[in-house]
């Protein structure tokens, strides 16, 4: 090996071990809106019903958990917001959601834009959700769950769990994941008290989110 090979060569190790040179992060925590596919293509192209399925296809969805947050409605709004809570005041709280993965850095961008200035964009530590054991309408497709249904089935059945503390059908994966997450920047009085309901804002507002 000559040596400009061999100092080319530790170069490009250099980089690769330098944090300024990694692969960006773009996989992302949704909890609000963007957790219907239908809303995160009408974001990033323009239209849900034009939008090809490779690009669809190229999301992956998958039910997550991220602790120590909550999530509250935002005031006269359709979405939510979430905000940081303390683990000794608030113990229990977890925001249920999608790790979304498969996307590009242009697509933040547009997500930038779409979120505004009452969110800021920081990196978390998520856990994805499965099922304990195999139950029928919970067990996720081998492509990581990109049907929307069944991962909301997962939620829901976290949800409820959570809620009668009965069996536990789903569980959290040991492992956790770092994603970026969009949290509520803007003034505390922009949130209400009161939680966030995905199942109401398809089933109410969905049509008004997407083209």
């Amino acid at each position: 090996m000559s040596p400009s090979a061999e100092t080319t060569d530790r170069g490009a190790e250099d980089r690769a071990e330098s944090p300024k040179w990694r692969e960006p992060l773009t996989r992302l925590f949704v909890y609000g809106t963007l957790m219907a596919p239908e809303v995160m293509a009408t974001v990033l192209h323009g239209s849900h019903s034009q939008t090809p399925d490779s690009e669809k296809q190229r999301l992956t969805y998958q039910p997550a958990i991220l602790h120590n947050y909550r999530r509250h409605k935002v005031r006269y709004a359709d979405y939510p917001g979430i905000v940081e809570v303390e683990p000794t005041a608030f113990p229990s709280s977890s925001v249920l959601g999608c790790l979304v993965s498969g996307l590009q850095p242009l697509d933040l961008v547009k997500l930038d834009y779409f979120e505004g200035p009452e969110y800021s964009k920081r990196t978390v530590k998520v856990k994805l959700l499965e099922p304990a054991t195999p139950v029928d309408g919970l067990s996720l497709s081998s492509d990581g769950g990109k049907d929307s249904s069944t991962v909301q089935a997962v939620l829901a059945a976290k949800e409820a769990q959570d809620t009668s503390g009965g069996q536990a059908v789903v569980r959290e994966a040991d492992e956790e994941v770092d994603a970026l997450v969009y949290v509520w920047a803007a003034a505390r009085e922009g949130l209400e008290e009161s939680e966030w309901d995905y199942r109401a804002f398809r089933e109410e507002k969905l049509a008004d989110w997407i083209r």
